[in-house]
């Protein structure tokens, strides 16, 4: 670095002071706003042509903030007057660069920059070291008056307070950074392990479940040969008890089914492909025919979309609530379901998946049954739960669980809104993409 002013500019404790400018983290870095409004508002205070708020490296000056030299982003050390301006803790000033001996070699004075005038007030850092300047500069001689010298650094002192807030943003944010880190390494292995029992306890409940397929159907033609073979010889109460094995072992032989289907249904994304949901609905139809019939009910579906889906799955899913709203309907009155859908607005999209960029279609399955209690809207999701006796109505409460977990399984939401005696209405929202 050559040095143009013919007097010593690195001050004593320079190493410090580069330190102290480092921590700062503001060498290189592209303009921001704050310090470039601050500039404009010194440049027009002063009226001066050029205003700067500088930052003293080793070797060379870097401009934070430039109004009257856009495109010079920095400048040599030993060419820049903020070199003289960090070596006092006042206001450095040339009214008449001219008449300053140490000026009369540096190519800013005498070359074509032609710069005439420079008043800089040190930037001091909290522990006192001056790591660079606000200055104004023009290419003709003006007085500065000690209000002036003043106002300019209280400007230097505003600056400063404006790194200082940056700073602590900065280290806030790191520390942010830190937490969040960790909380996400915490959330990634209790996710892991989370995943890892969900497995267990899937092979767990499919190999329980297949296990004990093997003795119940042994204990399902024991009973049927005993009550052939010795039914009759049996008083009315033997019978009876024959018949409570054969309901119960036929109980569990359906219980045991649905836990293998609950346990079965993954994402399986390689078996993802456009599925036609009307086509769906009318295998449906043709697989319901006989209880569709038997109960004289109306199915009015609207014409629905195209989605990226497993389709068995959408067979399974749609069956369950469509199965549902035929069981679950009032003596002597026809069931009457309607299957609508629409595209999800941007609001609802926002609420469900607010980071997501894909488009969604909201299906709606309702019905006219005996519907539920609004607080029972969640817990007819869970595995097993049941509302009502099931003498009254059959099944093991695992029809709408599988239908949630298929929804899940597919980047979708379901919920019911119903009122009881009004019907079962469900919302089914899945991505179209």
């Amino acid at each position: 670095m050559k040095n143009t002013f013919g007097i010593p500019i690195i001050p004593d404790n320079d190493t410090e002071r580069l330190l102290a400018l480092a921590r700062y983290d503001l060498l290189n870095t592209p303009p921001e706003e704050s310090f470039t409004n601050l500039a404009h508002i010194i440049s027009q205070v002063f009226h001066a042509p050029i205003a700067l708020i500088s930052l003293v490296d080793e070797k060379r000056v870097f401009f934070k903030a430039n109004v009257g030299m856009s495109d010079v982003k920095s400048t040599s050390r030993g060419v820049s007057l903020c070199s003289l301006g960090i070596l006092d803790a006042h206001p450095t000033v040339f009214e008449d660069a001219l008449q300053e001996p140490c000026l009369l070699a540096n190519p800013l004075v005498v070359g074509e920059f032609g710069l005439r005038f420079y008043a800089g007030a040190p930037l001091i850092t909290p522990d006192g070291y001056n790591i660079g300047t606000v200055c104004v500069l023009d290419r003709k001689p003006r007085d500065f008056s000690e209000d002036d010298r003043k106002l300019l650094k209280r400007f230097a002192v505003t600056v400063m307070h404006e790194i200082e807030l940056r700073l602590a943003a900065r280290q806030k944010a790191d520390v942010l950074e830190t937490q969040v880190d960790a909380r996400t390494a915490e959330l990634r292995i209790a996710n892991a392990e989370l995943h890892r029992t969900n497995q267990e306890l899937e092979q767990f409940a499919y190999v329980a479940s297949h296990d004990l397929q093997e003795p119940l159907r042994k204990i399902m033609i024991f009973g049927g040969m005993l009550r052939a073979e010795y039914g009759s010889a049996l008083e009315e109460k033997g019978q009876l008890y024959l018949q409570r094995i054969h309901d119960n072992t036929d109980r569990m032989r359906q219980l045991i089914g649905d836990l293998l289907e609950f346990s079965s249904i993954d994402k399986f994304e390689a078996n993802r492909t456009t599925v036609d949901l009307n086509e769906v609905l009318n295998e449906i139809r043709e697989n319901l025919n006989l209880k569709i019939e038997e109960t004289a009910a109306n199915i009015h579906t609207d014409t629905l979309p195209v989605v990226w889906a497993v389709s068995s799955q959408m067979h399974q899913l749609f069956f369950n609530l469509i199965s549902n709203a035929l069981k679950f309907s009032y003596p002597h009155t026809s069931p009457s379901i309607q299957v609508t859908s629409e595209p999800l607005a941007e609001t609802e999209r926002r609420n469900h998946f607010p980071e997501s960029g894909k488009n969604y279609v909201k299906i709606m399955v309702a019905d006219n049954g005996i519907g539920f209690e609004p607080v029972f809207a969640e817990k007819i999701f869970v595995i097993f739960q049941r509302l009502h006796n099931k003498n009254d109505y059959d099944g093991n409460g695992i029809g709408l669980a599988i239908c949630k977990r298929i929804v899940e399984n597919h980047g979708g939401v379901i919920f019911a809104e119903n009122k009881p005696n009004e019907g079962a209405s469900f919302k089914i929202i899945l991505p179209m993409d």
